[in-house]
């Protein structure tokens, strides 16, 4: 599914106490894991929590609009 028409973008979840506080892209797995680890030097892991998930972006004509 990962190719040049459907290319992969990286999303970094985060959560406090149970409430998904922030979402960010990264074009890249690596950028995305180094600010997952970021957040969870500044995170209560008790109570906290964050994730890296892929996200295929679909690519088509119709997409730019108009």
């Amino acid at each position: 599914m990962n190719d040049k028409k459907n290319p992969i973008a990286w999303v970094v979840v985060e959560v406090a106490a149970g409430i998904p506080v922030s979402v960010n892209g990264f074009k890249s797995r690596k950028a995305a894991q180094k600010h997952e680890r970021k957040l969870r030097k500044e995170m209560h892991p008790e109570n906290d929590e964050t994730g890296v998930f892929p996200l295929v972006v679909s690519v088509s004509k119709d997409s730019a609009g108009g």
